[in-house]
């Protein structure tokens, strides 16, 4: 079971989530990002990084590469702010230390310890499918884009903890559905706790809106499982699925609790963690949501 060092020292009981949380933030404002470098060396401006992740949003692409591809750095340039971002790297453990949380000595012990439990678990790139699944290469597809998508578009890392084979559709605190016609039939739900609907909104809207208000932050979800949604059909046709999506539907978990799709369809569930709670994508065939639902 895939998970974060974060998570795992959370989950044994050895840090508090508050700890984490200082800990995750404090990790957070020592990493550049790779546009703040730029600009920081004058290889970009401002407007640039607009522009670049608007790219990302319609197409697969890290920033380097969308970057690349709009004409905006060089594929030397985009090398050299690699290296400077991955040699003024801090790992959490450092700030877990700096922070006086635990000893140096206890990061390195719970450390092997975390690292011989993944091992044990598996990779991602292991991902195993349920054999009631009719559609293992969709699945994986999305995996995979979920990882990227995730981080490129929303800054948040995710990893993929496990698939489930259900009959319903949870509802952690949003939901958001996106219905698919084509070479496969069916739909697709994420499911996001208030943590992640938040770091969600916030990165769309940055410090200029509310982004904690809630219709913005359903808004900014809606968005950004269209995104999601628009690159996973690219995907799924480079792998012979034609698709076409519908608009997003969404329900908070005060108007529904989950969906249960019953006939006997069932719900293959990708449960994902992050360094900011659940998060999860469901793909359901043969199932259409309907507006009045």
């Amino acid at each position: 079971m895939a998970k974060f060092f974060g998570q795992y020292l959370l989950e044994k009981g050895i840090l508090t989530r508050e700890q984490l949380l200082e800990a995750l933030t404090k990790q957070r404002e020592k990493v550049e990002k790779i546009g703040e470098l730029a600009v920081r060396k004058g290889y970009l401006k401002p407007r640039d990084i607009e522009a670049i992740q608007r790219e990302q949003q319609k197409s697969d692409l890290y920033f380097g590469e969308a970057a690349v591809k709009l004409n905006l750095l060089t594929e030397d340039q985009v090398r050299e702010l690699l290296n400077i971002q991955r040699s003024n790297h801090v790992y959490l453990g450092e700030i877990i230390v700096d922070l006086k949380f635990l000893s140096k000595e206890s990061v390195e012990k719970e450390l092997k310890r975390f690292q011989e439990e993944e091992q044990e678990g598996g990779s991602v790139g292991e991902l195993h499918v349920p054999s009631s699944c009719a559609h293992p290469e969709l699945l994986k597809a999305t995996a995979d884009l979920a990882i990227k998508l995730f981080r490129r578009v929303s800054d948040l890392l995710v990893k993929v903890s496990t698939v489930l084979d259900t009959e319903k559709v949870e509802n952690p605190y949003s939901l958001t559905f996106i219905n698919i016609s084509g070479d496969f039939k069916g739909s697709l739900a994420l499911g996001c706790s208030k943590n992640v609907v938040l770091h969600i909104a916030k990165n769309f809207g940055g410090s200029r809106l509310d982004w904690s208000s809630e219709k913005f932050a359903h808004d900014a979800v809606s968005e950004f499982f269209n995104i999601f949604c628009g690159n996973l059909m690219t995907k799924w046709m480079e792998i012979g699925k034609s698709c076409e999506i519908s608009v997003p539907y969404f329900f908070l978990k005060t108007e529904k609790d989950g969906l249960k799709i019953g006939n006997g369809a069932r719900v293959f569930t990708l449960d994902l963690d992050s360094t900011e709670g659940k998060a999860s994508v469901s793909l359901i065939p043969n199932f259409i949501l309907e507006k009045t639902v």
